[in-house]
């Protein structure tokens, strides 16, 4: 039998294994995890971590994150595993959440909503939803400011994950993977994102180049910490078809990934565009 990381590696380079890889790169989810568990989970469950994290009990929910996903990986018996970003590190997200009713919240200028049928939280509403482009302007303008060593701090926060999650993928013999995150915005203010495309095209290009620029550089922390296989993400596409045109999609988006695969693969990672719906 191999060893589950040599598995995984045959898989991606089309050569033959002993059996067909197994393994889930964005998690386990309640009420599933739950089951698997036996007892009650955090992972995929944002109303028992929103509730957590207005009692201010941010270290306790990254603890749990990090025992339910060893928990579900090992009994699953996956042969690869995720790291990334702790969920409250940024300072932003440390601010107590302020409920509005059982299932919607507000942080900050943003107010999120779990969804019944799918059981994930959405954002419903936003600065940059209610004022348009000057808000999502002064968003980029913000995002622009940012230096690579202000970027860089948030390494503390996934130096501690790391060593208590990403190292026994390490021990488990597992190859690790993780998100280069979604170049296409898909939050509250989805329809102004695609409006810019045709009436403020600068403000895309900027504003993808820091989603490039933040991308390759988790990227190098997180293979720094042991990740091999990087998935470069965000659906252009849902059931009916693709909601960005191909022709901006070549001009604008295309770019940015192969920056981004140029960039892994200069750190000898595997790099796999995925994205979701009927392109």
């Amino acid at each position: 039998m191999l060893p589950s990381r040599e598995r995984v590696i045959r898989a991606v380079c089309q050569e033959e294994s002993d059996r067909v890889s197994i393994f889930e790169p964005y998690g386990v989810f309640s009420p599933t995890a739950d089951v698997i568990l036996g007892r009650p989970s955090i992972v995929g469950n944002p109303l028992m971590m929103l509730k957590m994290a207005a009692e201010g009990r941010f270290k306790e929910i990254n603890n749990r994150v990090v025992r339910d996903n060893y928990e579900l990986t090992r009994k699953l018996k996956f042969d690869m595993a995720n790291i990334t970003f702790i969920p409250y590190r940024k300072p932003e997200l440390k601010t107590k959440p302020k409920m509005i009713d059982e299932r919607t919240w507000r942080v900050g200028d943003s107010v999120y909503r779990l969804t019944s049928k799918t059981g994930f939280a959405v954002e419903i509403d936003s600065k940059i939803m209610r004022q348009g482009i000057p808000a999502f302007e002064e968003h980029v303008r913000r995002l622009e400011e940012i230096t690579n060593e202000e970027s860089d701090k948030v390494v503390e926060d996934f130096r501690y994950y790391e060593k208590r999650l990403g190292n026994l993928w390490k021990d488990l013999g597992l190859l690790i993977c993780t998100s280069a995150g979604h170049m296409v915005q898909g939050r509250s203010w989805f329809p102004l994102f695609l409006k810019c495309f045709h009436i403020r095209p600068d403000l895309i290009r900027r504003y993808l180049k820091q989603r490039t620029r933040h991308n390759i550089r988790y990227v190098n922390i997180a293979a720094d910490f042991g990740a091999e296989l990087i998935y470069i993400h965000g659906d252009i596409a849902d059931n009916h078809g693709p909601f960005i045109s191909p022709k901006h999609y070549h001009e604008f988006i295309l770019p940015e990934i192969k920056e981004e695969v140029e960039a892994f693969h200069k750190r000898d990672l595997f790099a796999f565009n995925s994205s979701d719906g009927k392109t």
